[in-house]
């Protein structure tokens, strides 16, 4: 599942992974967008670097590089720091 990261209210920021918290892993499969609010029938999966966040097991959560975005396991908590 991919999200973006909203902190601080009313939630309309999206926060940002320092690249410095970022330590690449491999590859991994992007799977389509299948957003029912805007199908599309061009999309396909795609192969993007990965990268584990520096004190989050990469069980739990990794980026897709560049872009950084992050992809949760799906019922995952997030912690509260």
């Amino acid at each position: 599942m991919g999200t973006s990261l909203r902190i601080h209210p009313p939630h309309n920021r999206t926060g940002v992974i320092p690249k410095t918290h970022l330590r690449k892993i491999g590859i991994a499969v992007q799977p389509p967008c299948l957003d029912a609010n805007h199908p599309s029938s061009n999309d396909t999966p795609a192969t993007v670097q990965v990268a584990r966040i520096v004190g989050v097991s990469p069980r739990m959560a990794v980026a897709a590089l560049p872009e950084g975005n992050v992809y949760i396991l799906r019922g995952a908590r997030i912690p509260v720091s």
